[in-house]
């Protein structure tokens, strides 16, 4: 949430020294675009790191499965 807030901040600073509009529009062109690649970047990793909650929560049912089912038979 810092580096956020600290990313945003950064890019009003950019965007109050553009010398003419075009450069403005283009500051606020390259601050979305980066928005947009931090936020697939973070959707990736959220996926990869639910994935591997989810295999650890099988494998632990299976194993305690297979604990109960060698105990009972």
């Amino acid at each position: 949430l810092y580096q956020d807030a600290e990313a945003f901040f950064a890019g009003i600073d950019k965007l109050a020294s553009a010398k003419s509009f075009n450069e403005a529009v283009q500051i606020q062109s390259d601050m979305v675009r980066a928005r947009g690649e931090v936020f697939v970047s973070r959707a990736k990793a959220s996926t990869e790191y639910l994935g591997k909650l989810v295999a650890d929560g099988a494998r632990t049912a299976q194993d305690n499965f297979s604990k109960v089912y060698t105990k009972t038979a």
